[in-house]
């Protein structure tokens, strides 16, 4: 059986399950296994606590859909899972969490399980981990896709995810507000993220953040901050989920415009300046 965990809808690309099963003997809100829990949280929202195997191959298998699962499991457990889960394309990579790394060096290793990183034996030695595969993992989820006039004029036709790409920005650019309306929908996305965040102590500081100061600095200031706003937006252009893109039409707009204002004075300069991003 899972710990009680507030059940929230995936907003990010990742998700982290931590599968032990003395954590169903102690009390989760243990200083040490809540600031365990409160270091992962800084890395992806996302933490699913498992007490069973079998619950967290349910959880992966009937839960997960297209977001990247980064396992950490005990080392008496792990050598039960892996095996079972550890080809599933779902699984970016999986961490061995023990206080004997010796005892189990015999099973948890690459070259048995490629997916294994490695057998850690504090929590900050996995988050250093985490946060180098998720910067791959990132990379690896950018993808793009160029078509050129040549080919466009010979086959005459278009991928049909592509027209559906363009035909979805085309209506979230079409959409304007009044002014009134337009603090209404930016409030509405506030709330919303801080119920997708409430145990995500750091993102909610940076949510008030974006609530006092959002015009200044800039949307792109906002975009290529390493924060929920770029794990959110990213998600959801490569999804494709409109309930989301739809709530941050306010900010599309935004950043939309921004970039053409920057296109428009930059066009002819001889230095441009590129700013980071995914599609």
């Amino acid at each position: 059986m899972a710990h009680q965990q507030q059940e929230t809808r995936f907003i990010e690309n990742f998700i982290i399950i931590w599968v032990d099963a003395k954590l169903r003997h102690r009390n989760t809100t243990d200083d040490d296994i809540q600031a365990s829990i409160t270091a992962l949280r800084s890395i992806v929202n996302s933490i699913k606590v498992f007490y069973t195997c079998e619950s967290c191959i349910d959880f992966i298998d009937n839960k997960v859909k297209e977001e990247k699962v980064f396992l950490i499991v005990s080392g008496s457990l792990g050598r039960l899972p892996v095996p079972s889960i550890e080809h599933d394309i779902k699984l970016d990579s999986i961490n061995v969490f023990c206080f004997n790394k010796f005892k189990y060096e015999q099973w948890a290793t690459k070259e048995q399980h490629r997916k294994i990183k490695g057998i850690f034996t504090g929590i900050q030695d996995i988050c250093n981990q985490l946060k180098e595969d998720i910067k791959h993992c990132q990379q690896e989820l950018t993808s793009i896709q160029t078509l050129g006039s040549k080919t466009l004029k010979i086959s005459n036709q278009l991928d049909a995810s592509f027209m559906y790409s363009q035909l979805l920005k085309d209506i979230i650019l079409s959409i304007e507000y009044d002014n009134a309306t337009r603090e209404q929908v930016k409030e509405d996305f506030i709330s919303f993220c801080r119920i997708c965040y409430a145990q995500n102590n750091a993102e909610l500081c940076v949510i008030e953040e974006f609530k006092q100061n959002y015009s200044n600095p800039s949307p792109i200031w906002w975009y290529t901050r390493e924060c929920f706003m770029y794990s959110m937006l990213n998600r959801a252009l490569c999804k494709q989920d409109m309930e989301i893109l739809i709530k941050m039409n306010f900010f599309i707009f935004d950043l939309h415009q921004q970039l053409q204002h920057l296109h428009k004075t930059m066009k002819n300069s001889e230095i441009l300046t590129v700013y980071r991003g995914q599609g």
